[in-house]
C-alpha cells in the first residue's frame, strides 16, 4: 500500500513551476535582512497584490485610524514583520488553488494555513523568537503536501482520509501506516523542488515529528498548527488536532501567563483570517 517515494518525487519534479512572482515574494518576506525597498517592490509589480494587500491593511481587523493609502505607509505604519506576514500570506493563496474533490477543501486548507500563520507571529512575539522568523512562512505552507498527495496519489491517499475521518484520527496517524510517508514530507519535497530557503522546507517537513523538537522553529509550526485548530480553523473539519510533541512547550519556555495571553488574541486572529478571506474575493 506504500507509495514509491522515487515515483512521487518524479510526480512532484512535473508539477508546473512555481510562478516566479511568487517564488521571488516568498523568499523575500522569509529573509531576515530584507529591506522595507525589497518588500514593497515585489509588492507594488503585481497589481492584484498590491490591491489585495491594502485592502487587509485597511480592514477592521488592523484598526488603523486613518485609511492607507500605499505599500510604503503600510510598511511604516504596521512594521516590517507584520507587513511581510501580510504579503506573504496574500502570496501564498494561490498556491491552494487546486481543482481537487473529496474531503481535501484547499480554501479550508488556506484558512487553516493563514491561521496556523497569524498563531505562528503570535508565539514569535510573546516569547521574542526572533530568530524563528521562519517558522510564519512554513506555518503557511506546511499542509501543501496534502493537495500533492490527493493530486498526485488521490487513489491511495483518499481511502486513507475516509479511514481517518472513520476513526477519528488526524490523517497523519495513518498516513505513516497506509502509505509510507506524510504530507508533512511531502510538503517539505515540494518546497525543495521549488527551491524554496532550506529552512522553510525543513520545518514543512518536521511539523508533525513525534518527537520532541530541537529547533524553537519547529516547535512554534506545530503549536502554531494545533491553536489553529482549536480556533475552529483546523486542515480538516472533520479531524481533531495534531498531537505536539512532550516536552514543546517546555522548549519554547511558554507559562500558563503566556497561554492566557495567547488564547487572548484568538477573536482578533480569527477576524484578521476573515480579512484575508474578504480580500481574496
Amino acid at each position: 500500500m506504500s507509495i514509491e517515494p522515487q515515483k512521487l518525487i518524479l510526480n512532484i519534479r512535473r508539477l508546473p513551476a512555481i510562478p516566479h512572482l511568487v517564488a521571488d515574494t516568498l523568499r523575500v518576506v522569509s529573509d531576515p535582512r530584507a529591506s522595507s525597498q525589497e518588500v514593497e517592490w515585489v509588492v507594488i509589480r503585481d497589481q492584484a497584490l498590491t490591491a489585495c494587500v491594502l485592502k487587509v491593511v485597511n480592514s477592521a481587523a488592523y484598526g488603523f485610524s486613518r485609511r492607507i493609502e500605499s505599500v510604503r505607509e503600510a510598511v511604516v505604519l504596521m512594521g516590517m514583520r507584520k507587513m511581510k506576514q501580510v504579503v506573504g500570506a496574500m502570496t501564498a493563496s494561490d498556491l491552494f488553488k487546486a481543482d481537487i474533490s473529496g474531503l481535501v477543501d484547499p480554501r479550508q486548507l488556506w484558512m487553516h494555513a493563514l491561521s496556523a500563520s497569524l498563531w505562528a507571529r503570535q508565539i514569535i512575539e510573546r516569547k521574542q523568537l526572533w530568530g524563528c522568523e521562519s517558522a510564519t512562512t512554513a506555518s503557511l505552507l506546511h499542509d501543501l503536501g496534502l493537495l500533492i498527495l490527493m493530486q498526485f496519489a488521490g487513489d491511495r491517499y483518499l481511502p486513507v482520509l475516509e479511514e481517518a475521518r472513520a476513526q477519528n484520527l488526524h490523517p497523519v496517524v495513518l498516513e505513516r501506516k497506509r502509505l509510507g510517508t506524510t504530507h508533512a514530507s511531502v510538503g517539505g519535497m515540494l518546497c525543495a523542488a521549488w527551491k524554496l530557503p532550506i529552512a522553510i522546507g525543513q520545518l514543512v517537513k518536521e511539523h508533525h515529528a513525534t518527537t520532541t523538537p530541537s529547533d524553537p522553529a519547529i516547535g512554534i509550526v506545530m503549536l502554531a498548527n494545533h491553536l489553529a485548530h482549536e480556533s475552529g480553523l483546523g486542515s480538516f473539519a472533520w479531524a481533531p488536532g495534531p498531537d505536539i510533541p512532550v516536552g514543546t512547550i517546555d522548549l519554547l519556555e511558554l507559562s500558563g501567563k503566556d497561554f492566557e495571553h495567547l488564547n487572548n488574541q484568538r477573536e482578533t486572529l480569527n477576524e484578521q483570517v476573515e480579512a484575508f478571506q474578504d480580500a481574496l474575493q
